[in-house]
């Protein structure tokens, strides 16, 4: 089980802490600065209140299993009893089946805790239910088949009743949705008691993109930053060599580290030490060429990270273009009172067409007419960029984000009320699902580029003009504009290189929670 010194804090921290984590700042600098928020000569203070260890929260998550399971049990019978005709699987037999199969939650638990669910219950920095419903299910599906096999040999040595195969088949579906649906509301309610506690390890470009990260990520407060030496640089609450004392000082949850380049045997005591008491991550050197489908294996208890093979077959493109075509017809029609409520509102609110059209750059490179609902007054612009003509070209900065590069606050004045809300929301976007339909874009994938902005895109950053670009994506789930350039391009790689149609469920299913915060909607 978790080590118990580990523990998740359920009260919300001072509000120096929260200012870390919020998505903007009255004062402009700070959003320039992603460490501005960050202590620099006193300390923040320890979170006082209660406090659940991993093993605690590991108990609560065991319960809310069990529950699940338990009532997955009785919906699955009573779902068999209505689909079935079978005699054995009749309404009347309901309380004999559920006596049984009793032993299924049981069993599912178990299968639970062999597989190491309950272990890793902290391990993620931001878990996900989607993600980890492959192994859930797979872990339920094991807990099934110990079931049976005891079941049989029960009923081989002493005449115990056979279990039906179907019923026990049925209620696992059942409890694979319901057991993940637990674990996102147990989830959802430890984030909303807490916020975790980061500290970085390291400076430079690498830490203050991790910054970034962190500020935009709800839960998450960005205590400060330590260095790997002997001095403290201006803007760090300490070397590496004071995490011990930090760490229980500050009432630290994690420690991110950010590569340097030769670690010292003194830091690495230091992390062994460490990690006992709070969760501690490394970034990898080569970052940029890591994505979730790496595998980490071993040679000889050496650890090795492969990079997963980048490429997309036939049938992965067959298969995600009927996934498109699907969804956008279905998602058409289901939202048409929407889309004519939408256009009436642009239209009657202020002058102009209903729908702003723009030239983008798509798949291998090709340009097609963009659709969009009109957030804007109609006036003169250039249409490549959207930018008012008196503004400058935009200047490439690596480390801005793009909302400062795109100079998206020189548009304000011309955003319409109706309009602010649709890009806040995205609903702007939902007249693309017609371009999804032509075969210019995908419900999922890279945010299509005007022409200026792919022009210098070649090598590695070029990889994007291999898939059609989407209506959302990585990019837009994880801040929009935020990021950076550089951040940008490495999702859009990474899309690319790693994709799969589970990932494309996961950004689905990230997309309304990005709407209702409006993070990075200008």
């Amino acid at each position: 089980m978790p080590a118990m010194g580990k523990a998740v804090h359920m009260q919300a921290p001072p509000e120096a802490v929260t200012a870390a984590n919020s998505t903007g700042s009255a004062d402009p600098a700070a959003d320039t600065d992603p460490l501005r928020s960050m202590p620099t000569t006193e300390p923040l203070s320890p979170r006082a209140g209660a406090e659940m260890t991993d093993l605690e929260h590991a108990v609560v998550l065991l319960a809310v299993d069990f529950l699940a399971s338990c009532a997955a049990l009785a919906l699955g019978l009573l779902l068999l009893s209505a689909l079935s005709s079978a005699p054995l699987n009749a309404l009347a037999r309901f309380p004999s089946n559920a006596a049984d199969d009793c032993l299924l939650p049981v069993a599912i638990i178990v299968a639970l805790a062999i597989s190491g669910s309950y272990r890793s219950v902290h391990r993620a920095l931001l878990p996900s239910t989607l993600a980890e419903w492959k192994d859930l299910t797979f872990a339920i599906g094991a807990g099934c088949i110990l079931l049976l096999g005891i079941g049989a040999l029960g009923h081989a040595a002493f005449g115990t009743a056979q279990l039906n195969a179907t019923q026990l088949v049925v209620v696992v579906l059942v409890a694979a949705i319901l057991v993940g649906i637990g674990r996102a509301m147990v989830r959802a309610w430890v984030q909303t008691f807490r916020t975790t506690r980061v500290v970085v390890v390291g400076s430079g470009a690498l830490s203050d993109r991790i910054a970034v990260h962190l500020r935009l990520q709800k839960g998450m407060a960005l205590v400060g930053r330590v260095v790997d030496g002997t001095e403290v640089e201006a803007g760090a609450i300490g070397t590496v060599g004071d995490l011990p004392r930090i760490c229980p000082e500050l009432s630290i949850d994690r420690v991110i580290v950010c590569p340097s380049e030769r670690p010292t045997a003194d830091s690495i005591s230091v992390y062994r030490a460490i990690q006992d008491h709070v969760h501690v991550a490394v970034v990898p050197r080569q970052y940029e060429l890591i994505s979730w489908r790496s595998k980490l294996t071993e040679l000889s208890g050496l650890p090795l990270l492969e990079f997963a093979p980048a490429h997309m077959t036939r049938w992965d493109r067959a298969l995600k273009r009927a996934f498109d075509v699907s969804v956008a017809g279905l998602a058409l029609v289901l939202a048409s009172p929407v889309l004519l409520a939408i256009a009436i509102a642009v239209r009657t609110t202020s002058p102009g067409p209903v729908l702003f059209r723009q030239e983008r750059i798509g798949r291998n490179r090709r340009q097609f007419t963009i659709n969009k609902f009109r957030t804007m007054t109609v006036g003169t612009f250039r249409p490549d960029s959207g930018a008012s003509p008196a503004s400058p070209a935009p200047v490439a900065d690596e480390g801005s984000a793009l909302w400062q590069v795109r100079k998206k606050h020189d548009e304000r004045h011309r955003i319409t009320k109706i309009g602010s809300f649709l890009r806040k929301t995205g609903l702007d976007e939902l007249p693309q699902l017609w371009n999804v339909l032509l075969g210019d874009m995908a419900i999922v994938g890279p945010r299509p580029f005007v022409s200026h902005e792919s022009d210098d895109l070649d090598d590695w950053t070029a990889r994007r003009f291999e898939v059609r670009p989407g209506i959302t994506g990585l990019w837009q789930v994880s801040g929009r504009n935020e990021l950076s350039a550089e951040d940008l391009r490495q999702l859009d790689y990474l899309y690319v290189v790693s994709w799969s149609m589970w990932w494309d469920f996961k950004i689905i299913l990230d997309t309304p929670r990005a709407m209702v915060r409006g993070l990075g909607a200008y």
